[in-house]
């Protein structure tokens, strides 16, 4: 017998399918070390690896069952990020965020958990966090809701239920609705195993005038001030870089990578500050990565990401020395990696031109070589275009 609240939440959405994950939620528990609420694991049941959407909200709620990490399934793996950057907030603000909060899905930025505040899982309340980075102003670090995941889906999807951590409602937001992943996308990187590392090396080390690969001939809204960027980061950046974000706005590239200028609000020009979910991520895990962290040198020092969050990263080596001589070094979701003797455009390049030699980016079927993002609402402008 499903329960009640994942079959309103599947009349709700339309949804009529079943999910193509099977999890082993008895190893999940083992574990964990206690068992998860009834409701979410009847939700993965039902419901494949997708987003709920409500209407007006541009931030949807992703909801996947627990990754494979080396054959098992691992709950908590996939939220590492989130789990550590609430975890950060807590430890400098103990009265903003209940101990002991329990990850089990995400919006854009923001993680949503479990608040066991009693020993009964079917007790628990949800509360969505912003981990003090990424929501408004006068929104809460941690905003709770009493009730359990299904039934904060099924508000949420209905519209009765509004979470301001996830975002304000927009005119110009999305339809509400569910929309599943890939089957074949979602198996790609949902099995984790124990890291490696490859060398590749490009035979053009130079990206050529990449506006014109791209089919770019506008102008960005947004120009990043480089002086400023260099003096936060204490290092000078690739030239190739510069020029490309200088010429070309924010995008995706070969349906796969999303680069833009960094421009988080409150910290404008600080490219740490733009990637300092999977920074604060890649320090907790140290001493298990091929390579030191930024601002160790040589250290990784990131420049992008995939376009899906949690398909990977992309960073430079970076050192001392020229940086027009720093490596591309690629994350893969799988925690595989792969360093490339090229910089930013030649790396892009040979992407974008379908001829990038990796096993862990590549260009997505059908997708345009470039799409701007710069159109979308919110976007942030300091050209007055």
């Amino acid at each position: 017998m499903v329960h009640e609240a994942v079959r309103r939440l599947a009349e709700a959405t339309g949804w009529t399918g079943r999910s193509y994950v099977d999890t082993d939620w008895n190893v999940v528990h083992a574990k964990l070390g206690f068992e998860l609420p009834s409701d979410y694991r009847d939700l993965h049941a039902v419901f494949p690896p997708g987003s709920f959407c409500a209407a007006g909200v541009l931030n949807g709620v992703m909801v996947q069952p627990p990754y494979r990490v080396d054959g098992e399934p691992d709950l908590l793996h996939q939220f590492e990020v989130e789990a550590q950057e609430t975890e950060d907030w807590r430890r400098e603000h103990p009265e903003d965020v209940p101990e002991g909060m329990v990850p089990w899905a995400r919006g854009d930025r923001e993680g949503l958990f479990w608040v066991r505040r009693s020993p009964d899982p079917e007790q628990w309340t949800v509360a969505v966090s912003s981990a003090g980075i990424w929501g408004d102003d006068d929104a809460p670090v941690v905003e709770e809701f009493d009730c359990g995941a299904a039934e904060f889906l099924l508000g949420f999807v209905t519209g009765r239920l509004h979470s301001r951590v996830l975002g304000p409602v927009e005119p110009d937001g999305g339809a509400a609705g569910f929309r599943p992943i890939d089957e074949a996308e979602w198996l790609g990187f949902c099995e984790v195993s124990s890291p490696t590392l490859r060398k590749v090396s490009l035979p053009a080390r130079d990206g050529g005038n990449l506006a014109e690969v791209l089919g770019w001939s506008g102008t960005p809204k947004w120009l990043p001030d480089w002086d400023v960027a260099e003096r936060l980061l204490g290092l000078a950046l690739p030239g190739d870089y510069k020029e490309l974000l200088s010429t070309v706005p924010v995008g995706v590239y070969a349906g796969t990578v999303l680069l833009g200028p960094p421009t988080p609000k409150g910290h404008q020009n600080d490219l740490l500050a733009e990637h300092r979910a999977f920074m604060s991520e890649l320090r907790t895990r140290a001493d298990d990565l091929p390579y030191a962290v930024f601002p160790e040198l040589p250290g990784l020092l990131p420049w992008a990401e995939f376009s899906h969050r949690m398909a990977g990263e992309l960073f430079w080596l970076a050192d001392e020395g020229d940086p027009d001589s720093w490596p591309v070094v690629v994350r893969g979701a799988d925690g595989n990696w792969e360093e490339f003797d090229v910089g930013v455009a030649a790396f892009l390049a040979a992407l974008v031109r379908d001829e990038l030699p990796s096993e862990l980016v590549a260009y997505k079927p059908g997708a345009p070589a470039y799409r701007t993002l710069q159109d979308l609402p919110g976007a942030p402008s300091n050209t007055g275009s």
